[in-house]
């Protein structure tokens, strides 16, 4: 395949760079010992604690290890707020935990997936055409 034609394929099905699993769980079990943490309204740092070391255990047992995924690309977010310096690696994504710990109602989920999915079908397959028809000229 011709590089150029490689290098736009790779920009356009790349959704967004790799992040290492270990790094993407230890995200996860913050996000979600947050969440319990809103809801659990723990009285002390002790019983914080032990939300985050409970949590910790229950996504090293039911997510994927590092051990079978080296590293995992996420989907484009929308109504996210973004933590740390624009220079990060690993920025904090933070979906709104504390505002609304169980999550979104069911319709609001769905009007989410809906416009994430419109939202990388425009931004990340938009040149396709331009791709196929660029093959065909090969």
């Amino acid at each position: 395949m011709h590089q150029s034609l490689r290098q736009g394929l790779a920009s356009i099905m790349r959704v967004s760079p790799e992040t290492p699993q270990e790094t993407l769980n230890k995200e996860i079990a913050n996000i979600f010992a947050l969440v319990q943490c809103a809801i659990k309204q723990p009285q002390s740092q002790e019983d914080a604690n032990r939300i985050l070391a409970e949590t910790k255990d229950l996504v090293e047992h039911y997510g994927v290890s590092s051990d079978h995924i080296k590293q995992r690309e996420l989907n484009t977010l929308v109504d996210v707020r973004v933590a740390g310096k624009p220079d990060d690696i690993y920025p904090s994504i933070v979906l709104r935990p504390l505002q609304q710990p169980h999550g979104l109602p069911l319709n609001q989920r769905m009007d989410k997936f809906r416009e994430v999915g419109r939202n990388l079908l425009e931004n990340h397959y938009a040149d396709c055409q331009t791709l196929y028809l660029a093959c065909l000229r090969q």
